[in-house]
């Protein structure tokens, strides 16, 4: 199944999915909740961060993450990629 494939499918239903919108800087207790939940409706959660518009937004987003003991931020390097 591709993604475009899978987004078809939970988009046809909105109680299918676990989704909330994070406008602004997101705390890692609302980004963990919301998964939470995804897994224990055994549901699919899809976390969508609008207020990341620039790299410097993202590096702060991560370094709010990665300051809880649940998220690792590392650094991956797809083969082919570099």
């Amino acid at each position: 199944m591709t993604g475009c494939q899978f987004a078809k499918l939970i988009a046809q239903k909105r109680e299918r999915i676990v989704a909330a919108t994070f406008p602004g800087l997101a705390s890692d207790i609302d980004v963990s909740r919301l998964f939470e939940t995804g897994t224990d409706t055994h549901l699919p959660a899809i976390a969508v961060f609008t207020g990341i518009r620039t790299e410097a937004a993202l590096i702060e987003q991560l370094s709010v993450l990665a300051r809880a003991p649940r998220w690792r931020i590392t650094r991956e390097h797809p083969a082919g990629l570099i």
